[in-house]
């Protein structure tokens, strides 16, 4: 802090005055000046204001630094310090638009002095004023910490490349600023240029080892690179800097659960979930999607609670642009679909063919992509089913808002929810009168501008409905599509080719490793253990993943060499095909798989599965029930799961019998494998939503 310049010495009142701030007596100063009023005292009342304030501050005597900043503030209202030191007490009680309103005279005094205009941009971008914040933040080009928080405003406008922009400017202006790193690299991150990422996450640590942050923020992306056993070793390091830190034992625990290491399991809900739904204030809770990756981790009102809270926080500053547009009744409706997944993705699978599928005399189909995938047959076979097609990954979630309310769509479809790489926030500029979430995520958006979200009579029972935040539609049939269209290359049993045993029972499981948990996976053991010479053929994923699957088997009497990792990355084609060489594919519980049984059972392969108490875990339930095979191929219990496998494993005649409805129902119109049916199935739907009879 500079001090103001002395006051006249030779005033009287002034001089008393110093002679009591010289004893270390400002209360008894500035009662004197206050008591004695003189033109030349201001200043030095000001000066008194901050000085004690100053010092009741670095006592931690909050109360007493406002009384003292509040009183110098009645002398001089348009003081850039006493203003300063006041803006940042309203800012950290919660109260914004005061702190605003101080940092504006702030800056209004002193327009270039780097704090004042960096806590005025701040306080924007908390306000949801970012526009006005990135103006504001714009006028000092040359300061790195503006250019720093020039970024986090650009962030919360949804524009990731300005952000990105701006942090590389601040890290440019000062190479040693670790702030900028890690922000560069969680920016880089979020675009999914995780190279880029990484290696600014490598500078912010190589240029602060002691930084708990920096390790954590470069495990992080490497996770997202998959280099899991990396990941582990910079969330350890980070929690043994900072041993209290939650963000980094969940990310941890969420690394180990990739790799089958479930030793976070026990006490993962009470020692960091729990703390972590109750830190106050927090803007850094795991999304929605992570905390559902963990078994028994989260109750459905607190995934609501988190799920609300992060569509508020995405919310901030959005101005509905056509809510309670109206519907007009003498076109087709246009349906417009938002996703990050129109490529080679489960979402991309799952509907491949349907927007070639939609009825035009009812609607038009207007895709809009929120990440560049690579022109494949994916996208490619997604693009020649729209009217229109518009890519929006550059934009920020306004821009991208106004480009889908300039198509005038009527329905807008969110894919993507709170899953890897969404921009929920897009909806909240509410760019269509009616919007509905679908397929993505398995749970609530949370959020009061998402309408409706489509679900069927078994992933959502009645009684749950008031743990969602939408109301909920129910397609007959299972609510998750199937591309009936995608061919399945021919053979695909050979045993050996597949790397199998060449006799025996094949048991499948090709389900990603994080939803496999200790009781599903003692009930594989039980299954293996009953049908001797059976195998268990899985997803290979890396070494350590590996050696934990297969140290959890020894420890449970069973040979670890009976489970079979397949490493190949194949096809989509030959990935079908390759379903011939198992007998029985075995679902996951608490999460189960959605698409991977879909094209299991496409492929003609049962899936027994065992339903559990969420919308994730009881999708299985619902693809086998469409196919009216329920009766043999739902468990209650983990030990009639263990029960029904053996039954089929051991009784050929049962299985074929399984097989041959299972073959039947596959070909069926109208049933899970009838993509143009499920067409018909949303068009009503989505009629009946719009105002319209189906």
């Amino acid at each position: 802090m500079t001090p103001q310049p002395p006051t006249p010495a030779h005033n009287p009142v002034v001089a008393r005055a110093r002679q009591f701030l010289d004893e270390g007596r400002e209360a008894d100063a500035a009662a004197w000046l206050e008591r004695h009023p003189s033109p030349h005292a201001d200043r030095l009342h000001r000066e008194i204001a901050v000085r004690a304030a100053t010092t009741a501050l670095q006592s931690g005597e909050i109360a007493v630094a406002t009384a003292w900043l509040d009183r110098g503030l009645v002398r001089g209202p348009a003081d850039p310090l006493l203003n300063f030191f006041r803006g940042n007490l309203y800012q950290d009680s919660g109260h914004i638009a005061e702190a605003i309103a101080c940092f504006r005279r702030c800056v209004a005094a002193q327009p270039r002095r780097e704090e004042f205009v960096c806590n005025l941009g701040q306080a924007l971008v908390r306000a949801g004023a970012h526009d006005e914040a990135v103006a504001v933040l714009r006028a000092l080009p040359d300061s790195a910490a503006a250019r720093l928080n020039l970024g986090t405003a650009h962030e919360a406008l949804g524009d990731l490349r300005a952000a990105a922009l701006a942090y590389e400017e601040a890290v440019r202006l000062e190479p040693a600023q670790v702030a900028g790193w890690l922000n560069l690299g969680a920016v880089r991150e979020r675009l999914e240029e995780l190279p880029a990422a990484y290696a600014a996450c490598n500078r912010a640590v190589a240029l602060n080892p002691s930084s708990a942050r920096a390790h954590l923020e470069r495990g992080r992306i490497q996770a997202k690179l998959k280099q899991f056993s990396e990941a582990i070793v910079s969330f350890e390091r980070s929690l043994a800097l900072d041993p209290a830190d939650l963000d980094a034992r969940f990310a941890l625990a969420s690394a180990r659960q990739y790799l089958c290491d479930w030793c976070d399991l026990p006490s993962l809900r009470s020692r960091t979930i729990l703390p972590l739904l109750h830190r106050p204030g927090s803007r850094n809770t795991p999304a929605p999607f992570t905390l559902q990756m963990f078994p028994d981790a989260v109750t459905p009102a607190e995934l609501r609670r988190v799920a609300e809270q992060r569509s508020a926080r995405l919310a901030q500053g959005a101005v509905p642009l056509r809510a309670g547009a109206r519907i007009p009744t003498d076109r087709p409706l246009r349906l417009g679909y938002l996703s990050p997944d129109f490529g080679n993705h489960a979402v991309g699978t799952c509907i491949r063919s349907l927007f070639a599928r939609h009825d035009r005399t009812r609607v038009s189909v207007h895709a809009f992509s929120i990440f560049k995938h690579p022109d494949n047959e994916f996208r490619s076979a997604m693009r020649a089913g729209c009217d229109s097609w518009d890519d929006l990954d550059r934009c920020t979630d306004r821009t991208a808002a106004e480009q889908i309310a300039a198509r005038e769509i009527d329905l807008l479809v969110d894919l993507a929810g709170h899953t890897k790489g969404d921009r929920i926030g897009i909806l909240a500029w509410r760019p269509a009168p009616v919007q509905v979430a679908w397929l993505g995520y398995p749970g609530t958006t949370g959020a009061a501008y998402v309408d409706h979200l489509l679900a069927d009579r078994h992933v959502i029972l009645p009684e749950e409905e008031a743990t969602f935040s939408e109301r909920i539609v129910r397609l007959p049939g299972c609510y998750l599509p199937t591309d009936d269209s995608y061919p399945i290359a021919p053979g695909g049993d050979d045993r050996a080719a597949n790397g199998l045993p060449a006799t025996g029972f094949v048991f499948c499981a090709f389900n990603n490793p994080y939803k496999i948990e200790p009781l599903i996976f003692g009930a594989w053991m039980e299954i293996l253990r009953r049908v001797p010479d059976s195998c268990l053929w899985l997803r290979g994923e890396d070494a350590a993943t590996t050696a934990n699957l297969r140290r959890e088997a020894h420890a449970r009497g069973i040979d670890p060499a009976r489970l079979v990792f397949d490493l190949r990355r194949l096809p989509r084609a030959e990935h079908l095909a390759r379903h011939r060489a198992a007998g029985l594919f075995l679902d996951t519980h608490f999460y189960n798989a959605h698409s991977t049984a879909s094209d299991a059972l496409r492929a003609g392969l049962p899936v027994l599965t065992f339903p559990g108490q969420a919308f994730p875990s009881r999708v299985g339930l619902s693809l086998v029930s469409t196919l009216d095979l329920a009766t043999e191929l739902v468990a209650s219990s983990p030990e009639d799961y263990v029960a029904r496998a053996v039954r089929l494993a051991t009784e050929p005649d049962r299985l074929r019998a399984v097989r041959a409805h299972l073959d039947q129902a596959i070909s069926t119109p109208g049933g899970l494998f009838d993509t143009t049916a499920f067409a018909r199935k949303l068009e009503d739907a989505f009629a009946r939503l719009c105002g319209r009879h189906p």
